[in-house]
């Protein structure tokens, strides 16, 4: 995250620039984000909200199964 100048203020505003928002085609990925850069602390989510989070246990989940299918690989080469 900058720590000024235009991007500083436009994401502080939730305005986010399109190379960003354009790859976002989940809106409970983008509504997520946003609650992640809201200016006020206290409205952010945790971590722990953060990796609980549907959006974010799924993928989490899918990589813990890749990793695990490469480490049997591995070890089947072996």
């Amino acid at each position: 995250m900058p720590i000024n100048g235009d991007l500083w203020t436009d994401i502080r505003e939730l305005k986010l620039p399109l190379e960003i928002t354009s790859v976002l085609t989940d809106n409970e990925l983008k509504d997520l984000l946003f609650r992640m850069i809201d200016s006020n602390y206290k409205q952010r989510p945790t971590a722990k909200d953060v990796l609980d989070s549907p959006i974010i246990r799924e993928e989490v989940d899918k990589t813990r199964f890749l990793w695990k299918k490469c480490i049997d690989l591995f070890r089947f080469v072996i």
